[in-house]
Formats: structure tokens, C-alpha cells, sequence
């Protein structure tokens, strides 16, 4: 395959990219060009998208000219980075894991289960247990824990609303989007259980008993009540 029929083949895909070189050899690659200059001239095109892929098509061709290997698209999807986590949260979430782990050796203190002489006197160095006593550390720990993931709550769910608050400023078409798609993953019920559960309730008749006790102890109190009647209000009376 010549240049020229190498360069209308290329130009033939549309989505076809010209790769770009980050090391050449000015003097190669202007050899090449002109070389690749004399093909285009023989190439016409009627319209401006065979224009634009003869371009991506022409970038290709010097790249391969020049022996560097130009990219291929690939076939499979490209798999996104997971979004890293906030620092200030991931400091906080893991002291929640190191006081759960201190809070769990206190309860297993307490019942006597922990041999460890270098354990106990570690925890009762960090929380002052000998002061405060091995109950009150304990409820003094549990809190910390509840502050702590109630301090993430909070600052999660204000970054949200300052994220939202943006947004609806700059798309609110995008903001609606999202909110509709937060509201989409709610599991909806199937309709053959529903229907099959309602006419287990309406279509069978039950008699209730008349005579129940609270029944007539409700009319007992209201035998006493005077019925207000309706009284209309006009411009006069005001």
C-alpha cells in the first residue's frame, strides 16, 4: 500500500485520532512532511468532515513515517480511578477504628479476659482509667466515637449542600438530573404482591363487634357534648 491509498484509508474512519509526537527529529520530520505534503496534494476532498479525517489521517501517516508507534483504541472499556478520600475524613475515620479497638479491649477488661500486663497498663496510660475509673472510660470512649461520626455527618452533608448550592447557580438542568437519580434507586415494590395483599383486605367482608366496651365508652362521653352549630359570617358581624 502506497501513501496515497494508505491516507484515504485512514481518512475513511472518523473517530480515528492523530497521535502526538513528544520526541521527534526536526530534520526527519520535516523530510516527512514534505513528503506527506506531495500525497495530500493528490487527495480531494468535497466537504469538511472528509477534510477534518484527512487531517487526523495526515498525522497519522507522519507518525508512522517517523517509527513511532502510534496508539490503537481499545476495545475495552477504560476503567475509572476511585475517587480518592477526603484526608480530614480518613483521619477521622481512622481514630473511630483505633478508639473501636481500644473500647472493645475495656469491655474485654472488664469481664477480666485480658492477660496482657503490657495491654492494660498501655490502655490505662492513654485514657487515665485508674482516675476515672473502667465504667466512665468506657461511656467517655462511646461518646468520643458518636461525636466523632456525627462531626463526619455533619461535614459530609455541608459539603453536599455547598456542592448543590453551586451547582444550581451554574446547571440546574445537571443539579435536577441528579437529584432525580438519587431519588431513582429506591426500590419499587413488585405489583403482583401489592394487588395480592390489598384484595386480601378488600374483597373479604369482616364484622366488627358492635358492642365493644371502648365503643360505648365513647358515646358515653360524647352524650354530654352540645353540637356547635354553624354560624355564618358577614360584613355585618364583623
Amino acid at each position: 500500500m502506497d501513501g496515497k491509498d494508505q491516507t484515504m484509508d485512514e481518512s475513511s474512519y472518523r473517530k480515528n485520532k492523530g497521535p502526538s509526537m513528544k520526541a521527534y527529529n526536526t530534520k526527519k520530520l520535516r523530510e516527512k512532511t514534505s513528503e506527506v505534503n506531495e500525497i495530500m496534494r493528490l487527495i480531494h476532498t468535497t466537504s469538511i468532515t472528509e477534510t477534518n479525517n484527512l487531517a487526523c489521517a495526515r498525522a497519522r501517516l507522519e507518525v508512522e513515517l517517523m517509527g513511532i508507534q502510534a496508539p490503537t483504541p481499545s476495545s475495552q472499556p477504560t476503567q475509572q480511578k476511585p475517587k480518592q478520600q477526603l484526608p480530614w475524613k480518613r483521619l477521622l475515620e481512622k481514630q473511630i477504628m483505633v478508639m473501636r479497638s481500644d473500647l472493645s479491649k475495656l469491655k474485654e477488661m472488664a469481664k477480666k479476659r485480658i492477660r496482657s500486663k503490657k495491654t492494660r497498663e498501655a490502655l490505662n496510660e492513654k485514657y487515665k482509667v485508674q482516675e476515672k475509673g473502667l465504667n466512665n472510660t468506657i461511656e467517655d470512649i462511646k461518646m468520643r466515637i458518636k461525636a466523632k461520626v456525627r462531626k463526619i455527618q455533619q461535614c459530609m452533608n455541608r459539603n453536599k449542600g455547598y456542592q448543590q448550592n453551586k451547582l444550581f447557580r451554574t446547571n440546574q438542568k445537571r443539579l435536577y438530573s441528579q437529584l432525580r437519580g438519587e431519588d431513582n434507586h429506591q426500590e419499587i415494590p413488585e405489583a403482583e404482591p401489592s394487588k395480592r395483599l390489598l384484595e386480601s383486605i378488600w374483597n373479604n367482608p369482616v364484622s366488627h363487634n358492635k358492642h365493644a366496651i371502648w365503643l360505648q365508652e365513647v358515646k358515653a362521653e360524647e352524650m354530654g357534648r352540645i353540637e356547635k352549630r354553624f354560624t355564618e359570617i358577614t360584613t355585618d358581624t364583623v
